[in-house]
């Protein structure tokens, strides 16, 4: 091999070392086996891609949600593997085969995480419902959605169509089984933080209190935006009490709009 080869070599593996433990497995605890085992399957199809000219843009997700790294359906029964090996011949017979050994295993350690099984359950109906990684800022809504013990209405767009009674009776098991919840807080390494159970309530009256609070200032602002509509022939825009100033209609807009993304 090449100096450059392992150069590459080194600097994918301390990309897919950090993939794991920082992301994959960041609420499972215990589990340093099965990082290990993902991280050596993961080398060997590396060396394999590479060997066939095909090498792997990203690191491969744990969870089977990168470019790299598909579940083949229809059955459970097919390979969980690197998507180059729908090209006959990229990989062995034998790496596919613990490709699909590995799905099992995957099962296996969800089914004893709830927490992390929760938090990739969540990331599914944020996929579903824009594309996004995570349902940031409509957590507590989820949260309610379970509570209430009733499928619709769904607080999300379910483009995917996840949201069966099954997958909505899986996702109230593990949240009971979790003991808790996750919301995304910016500037901390991960960003999902999880609530244990006992501060469940209090952050929930939080969130409402705050979402309350954004939808009075879209409203707030809609109702300006609409005003200087109204009064734009006359090149002023009045003023309300306690309320933000916009000079231009531009920045009214994108008032809202970043309303909206909060």
């Amino acid at each position: 091999m090449a100096c450059g080869d392992s150069t590459d070599r080194a600097k994918f593996e301390r990309s897919q070392r950090s993939t794991i433990t920082k992301e994959a497995l960041a609420f499972a605890s215990g589990e340093e086996e099965a990082a290990r085992h993902f991280l050596d399957l993961a080398m060997e199809t590396y060396d394999a891609l590479v060997t066939a000219g095909r090498p792997p843009t990203f690191a491969f997700d744990f969870h089977f949600n990168s470019p790299d790294v598909l579940m083949h359906v229809p059955t459970k029964a097919d390979a969980v593997a690197p998507c180059e090996a729908r090209r006959p011949g990229t990989l062995s017979t034998d790496l596919i085969a613990k490709w699909t050994s590995w799905r099992g295993e995957y099962e296996a350690l969800m089914a004893r995480q709830p927490r992390q099984a929760l938090l990739q359950a969540m990331c599914l109906i944020s996929s579903s419902h824009d594309s996004s990684s995570w349902p940031s800022g409509y957590e507590w809504q989820i949260l309610k959605w379970l509570e209430s013990g009733e499928l619709t209405p769904l607080p999300f767009d379910d483009r995917c169509d996840i949201a069966t009674p099954a997958f909505y009776a899986e996702l109230r098991r593990l949240r009971q089984r979790a003991r808790g919840w996750f919301y995304y807080a910016f500037g901390v390494t991960p960003g999902e933080v999880f609530i244990p159970e006992d501060q469940l309530v209090a952050w929930c009256k939080e969130r409402e209190a705050k979402d309350a609070e954004r939808q009075r200032e879209v409203q707030d602002a809609k109702q300006r935006l609409n005003l200087w509509a109204q009064s734009k022939s006359k090149g002023s825009l009045p003023r309300t009490p306690q309320t933000k100033t916009f000079q231009t209609e531009g920045a009214v807009r994108q008032y809202i709009a970043d309303q909206f993304k909060k």
